[in-house]
């Protein structure tokens, strides 16, 4: 199973090198070009150049969010031909964030194309993620639903069978950051935020392995979480984009804006 896990471990890494690399630059250059639009316009400026910075913000974003989708989808990809090897159905995977103590999935790979979403204190799982900061496993819901010891309102539609459940917290926790990044980043105690959760769940009871899912879902949670804060530090944590949205009325309404836990 070893050399199986390692050719999508691999498959990870060659994806995600060219993608990070291109999506830290262009993104650098929208908001760079959006930066000098309002650093020329930001004393009373008038409606039309309002209307600039508008226009560079809304380039800034689209970018961020359509190429965030395009990535998560391939990397998703790869994660359902690592599971279909195993056994159908297909396993239902999907990439959530955090708005407003709500878990909002925006991606997702599944034969069932219904988004569900759930409030953290609803929900066993993601509750265990928040306060623990590692991932959860369960390969028996039914008997933990007996036992009242899980709970998950999405559960009481019959259109959302799943007997095995696995999500991996998109975090930097485990990571070993400089306290020079942690000094200079305007995200509060990012080495222990949760970003969004990587899930994972099929109709089957004991489904997933708890030592190569695991590991495989860490490394492509670990990927995606960079994309995530790239697109956090060019909107929610620039001080650009704060001051320009003030000043010119703008509101994000992304799902991709809200500030991560």
């Amino acid at each position: 199973m070893l050399n199986y896990s390692l050719k999508y471990a691999r498959k990870a890494a060659y994806l995600n090198q060219s993608e990070l690399v291109e999506y830290l630059y262009i993104s650098s250059v929208f908001h760079r070009n959006f930066k000098e639009k309002f650093s020329l316009n930001k004393d009373n400026p008038a409606e039309d150049e309002k209307k600039e910075v508008r226009r560079a913000l809304v380039a800034l974003i689209r970018y961020l969010d359509v190429n965030l989708q395009k990535i998560s989808e391939k990397n998703i990809e790869i994660l359902s031909e690592y599971f279909s090897k195993r056994k159908l159905p297909h396993t239902d995977i999907s990439l959530s964030v955090f708005v407003e103590n709500e878990i909002i999935e925006i991606v997702r790979k599944s034969g069932n194309n219904v988004i569900y979403n759930s409030k953290i204190k609803e929900n066993t799982a993601f509750s265990y993620v928040k306060k623990n900061g590692i991932f959860f496993i369960c390969n028996n819901i039914p008997d933990k639903i007996k036992k009242k010891r899980y709970k998950d309102p999405n559960l009481e539609s019959e259109n959302y069978p799943y007997n095995s459940f696995l999500t991996i917290p998109l975090t930097l926790r485990n990571s070993d950051l400089s306290t020079v990044y942690k000094k200079l980043n305007r995200i509060k105690n990012i080495e222990r935020t949760i970003f969004g959760f990587l899930s994972f769940k099929h109709p089957d009871i004991n489904f997933f392995n708890e030592h190569d899912d695991i590991d495989i879902g860490y490394i492509f949670a670990d990927f995606l979480s960079l994309y995530i804060i790239t697109r956090l530090n060019f909107t929610v944590y620039s001080k650009t984009f704060n001051d320009a949205i003030d000043i010119i009325k703008f509101k994000d309404n992304s799902l991709l804006s809200p500030k991560p836990y």
